[in-house]
């Protein structure tokens, strides 16, 4: 079973590279998986991701943040978008 929740989290300024995008709309992403394999081996347990995105009036996404647990390891990994010039 897959599932993906976004929740509206409201505006928020957010700085990203020096640029600080005010009124940046934060959506909050959750992905569920359960009953999946790895090496064609089945697990019966409840794998969950989260995460936050932002994305800036007339821009468009600038940042995305995902706590590290995906990754095996502390701290967080957040990607940045640079928009076209």
């Amino acid at each position: 079973m897959k599932e993906l929740t976004i929740t509206y989290a409201g505006r928020e300024d957010v700085t990203v590279g020096g640029t600080t995008y005010a009124q940046a709309c934060k959506l909050n992403v959750s992905v569920r998986r359960s009953n999946f394999s790895v090496s064609g081996q089945p697990f019966d347990i409840d794998n969950v991701v989260t995460g936050s995105t932002w994305f800036a009036p007339g821009v468009g996404l600038v940042k995305t943040s995902v706590p590290a647990p995906i990754l095996g390891s502390a701290g967080s990994l957040s990607a940045t978008v640079t928009p076209a010039q």
